[in-house]
């Protein structure tokens, strides 16, 4: 169960900031009321407040007592009472509400579904009938209890257009001399918070202004599958010729609950003079939002210290467009922008070599130039260990590859990715060839823990997560026009039941490949359909034609794949959705076609890879979306010998999974790839969000999903997006003359600048939380970088 992502983190930031999580203990005496009795030898346990309010919540989510009543839901009415605090009365009710409206979801698809199937003949008429009763029962018992709830009539959750309005405050010193090293604020707030002020800045100053306001007029898509405002990321560029600046490009994501973090940007003025900064905001498709124009007199002697205070309106329209975005009421002027690669990352290589006597040599390569060799011991009782369905996240694994020298490359480029992207980490994992059984273990379990600290490699964002195969060639240019061709193949073969092997629920998968791709087709992505043997109903047909999608009426075999190909226009996806097997004994995948009269044609990887190389229209990425990747061996990966071969004959990506996965799962997980592909184009990070998706306490499937590439960079394509901005009661802003030159800062920084560096961003990652709830390991590197300064200054 999950609940909507606004709701989310309104309930979780109130616990931090408010419930009782300042110790193990403090969180107990809440389970020593009667009404938790059932959880009270349960309670999470942690080292911090933040792990204590994640566990809590994902503990109790999924949790009912035998009255029906949700335990997150008690649990925030026994912390009302006991803090005597409304907020938290009113989130139970929300809570409430959310867990029955799901009830109210899941009985609806599940009446939906024993009609399809009591339709199609694959349920027992009399069963059906008795679960369909128990269902409409559950379904009525749900809707009384949400009908009694007090707010039993919220807004529905998918809403189409939300306002929200934002503020967003920047600063900076209003004398300075040249040389002098300044900083320059920005913060995103609520309307209703207080000014950017003094108080705000490491460095007293005397007095606040308020200076100039615009007010810009901006739509965002809304989360399609949420239905809730996606999170706004902006952009922050500060354009002043005259100076040089550490960093001028920032990027930073507004919550719809609260302030942003304070944004510090470090400048150092050139010349003297009256010299203007400008302050320039973009959405993340690089489309200019607006600009906040700031100065400050620069001489030799400086001035009293005043902060200029410059106040950009920005009120944020909700709409489902991720692409065209509408047009403000008053007319704004249409323009187009590149989505530009704007997302820097720092990259660490990861080579493992073939193994002697059970250590395996490892080098890192790190895109600074460093290097570091060292190895990673695994005996095959261990590979057959972590290779086997049902473990937990590999800490051995994660032992046993990050430590020695790979622990030093991996913490120095962290290190790296901190004070030089943002804290942006590409992560490619290259198992050589002669090393090949290591292709076995689930390598997308990597957690990586130091200080405490503890994180997933291949659900992070900002952190993308690939199988890297080094074939001694450039990335192929990123597509830039549009549309996308995606070309799907549905196998579904009548004589499955021969192979132990389910049949497709062809329909309901096609309509789920629609509505993942819904968004974008039309403008973004044209979808062809290779079908096969299953007949389509006249509506779902009629709903392809609508979405001018081009449906093939023919068996989905080997040769109808191929003649697709071979023909105009070229396909730049190639979407399979079927049913795979791997061989042990031939080490050999395959995957399963349909023959000219539909029954079974086994596919070999051999006769796929030769075959789209003989093509010569090679995709830019494939998708094995197979339910069935068969049983799996301690030393081999369903897809070991498929995937690397796509790649050798020219595919740059490949998704393939590694074992069985759940029908729910693997249309959550299409769904969630292909948004987020779409989205930004690079596509070892749409994976690792996709995965995000997937995680769940009680299973590791998240882990199932692999992308294996030959790209360092991760970029499929490039486009070009339509925004449309006004800009209402603002004066154009003359841009400053650009001088010929501007002086830049050293290439490489001297020590003690590095060490302020790096603990400015210890303090900005600090900021994110009060005082007594910054985490144990950020309060030790704070301490010690602290140390390191003061060390450096004094010498």
């Amino acid at each position: 169960m999950a609940l909507p992502s606004l709701l989310h983190n309104k309930l979780r930031q109130t616990l931090m900031d408010n419930g009782p999580f300042d110790s193990n203990e403090e969180l107990r005496g809440v389970f020593a009321d009667p009404r938790l009795s059932q959880w009270r030898h349960s309670v999470p346990e942690a080292s911090n407040r933040a792990s204590r309010v994640n566990f809590t919540i994902a503990k109790l989510l999924d949790d009912w007592n035998a009255d029906g009543e949700n335990a997150l839901y008690l649990f925030l009415v026994v912390v009302s009472e006991q803090t005597e605090k409304s907020v938290f009365a009113d989130l139970a009710e929300e809570v409430r509400v959310g867990t029955i409206q799901d009830k109210i979801t899941a009985c609806q698809q599940e009446l939906k579904q024993i009609a399809e199937h009591l339709a199609r003949g694959w349920s027992d008429p009399m069963y059906a009938a008795t679960r369909k009763a128990k269902v409409e029962e559950e379904l009525r018992q749900w809707g009384e209890r949400l009908k009694a709830t007090t707010k039993g009539n919220l807004v529905p959750r998918n809403r189409v257009v939300i306002e929200e309005q934002r503020r967003i405050d920047a600063a900076i010193p209003e004398s300075a001399y040249v040389d002098q090293e300044i900083r320059l604020a920005v913060q995103v707030k609520l309307m209703e918070s207080p000014l950017l002020n003094v108080g705000d800045f490491p460095v007293k100053l005397q007095k606040t202004l308020t200076g100039v306001s615009e007010a810009v007029i901006l739509k965002f898509p809304i989360n399609q599958f949420t239905g809730e405002p996606a999170p706004a990321h902006l952009i922050f560029k500060i354009d002043a010729p005259s100076f040089t600046i550490k960093e001028p490009e920032q990027e930073i994501e507004v919550q719809a609950t609260r302030d942003s973090n304070i944004i510090w940007f470090i400048l150092r003025p050139q010349q003297k003079g009256t010299l203007a900064v400008n302050v320039k905001i973009y959405d993340k498709h690089n489309g200019l939002v607006g600009t906040i124009p700031l100065q400050t007199s620069v001489g030799i002697d400086v001035g009293s210290a005043v902060t200029l205070i410059a106040n950009l309106f920005l009120r944020v329209l909700v709409q489902p467009a991720p692409y065209v975005m509408a047009a403000a009421e008053n007319g704004p002027t249409p323009r187009t922008s590149p989505l530009q690669s704007i997302e820097a990352y720092t990259d660490i290589e990861l080579h493992i070599f073939g193994k002697t006597d059970d250590v395996y040599p490892v080098k890192a390569e790190l895109s600074d130039g460093s290097s570091f060799s060292g190895e990673m011991r695994l005996d095959k009782s261990t590979r057959q260990g972590l290779a086997l369905d049902g473990q937990p996240e590999s800490e051995a694994l994660s032992q046993a590859l990050f430590t020695g020298e790979m622990e030093k490359a991996y913490l120095r480029a962290e290190t790296l990715a901190e004070t030089t992207t943002g804290g942006r980490l590409r992560l490619r994992l290259w198992i050589d060839t002669a090393a090949a059984e290591l292709q076995a273990l689930r390598w997308e379990r990597l957690h990586y823990q130091r200080n405490q600290k503890s994180f997933r490699l291949a659900t992070a964002a900002h952190r993308p997560f690939s199988r890297y195969f080094g074939l001694g060639q450039a990335d192929p240019e990123p597509l830039t026009a549009r549309p996308i061709r995606l070309l799907a193949v549905l196998a579904n073969p009548r004589n499955l039941a021969e192979y132990a092997l389910a049949p497709l629920d062809v329909e309901n998968e096609i309509a789920s490949l629609l509505d993942a791709l819904a968004p974008f087709l039309g403008s973004a992505v044209e979808l062809t359909l290779l079908a096969g043997r299953t007949a389509l109903p006249a509506a779902l047909q009629g709903r392809l034609a609508q979405k001018s999608c081009r449906l093939e009426n023919e068996p989905a075999s080997l040769d109808a794949l191929f003649d697709l190909l071979a023909h105009p226009p070229d396909y730049h996806i190639l979407h399979f959705l079927g049913h795979g097997a791997y061989s042990g004994r031939r080490k050999q995948a395959a995957l399963y076609f349909e023959d000219q009269v539909g029954n079974a044609q086994i596919v070999s990887d051999k006769s796929l890879t030769e075959g789209l190389h003989d093509v010569g229209q090679i995709p830019h990425l494939v998708f094995l979306a197979a339910c069935d990747s068969a049983k799996r061996e301690a030393d081999a990966n369903p897809f070991v010998g498929l995937a690397p071969r796509l790649i050798q004959v020219g595919v740059p990506a490949v998704v393939a999974m590694q074992d069985t996965i759940s029908l729910a799962n693997a249309r959550a997980l299409t769904r969630h790839f292909y948004r987020f592909l779409f989205e930004h184009g690079i596509v070892d990070k749409a994976i690792n969000q996709a995965r995000r998706a997937l995680v769940k306490d009680e299973t590791q499937e998240y882990a199932i999903p692999a992308l294996f590439t030959r790209l360092k960079a991760g970029r499929l394509f490039n486009f070009t997006v339509t925004v449309a901005v006004s800009v209402v009661n603002s004066t154009p802003i003359q841009p400053p003359p650009t001088p010929s030159s501007v002086p830049a800062f050293a290439a490489a920084d001297s020590p003690l600048e590095m060490a302020k560096r790096t603990l400015e961003i210890l303090e900005r990652q600090a900021a994110a939380y009060t005082a007594l709830t910054i985490p144990a390991h950020l309060q030790i590197e704070l301490e010690e970088q602290r140390k390191k300064v003061a060390a450096l200054a004094s010498r």
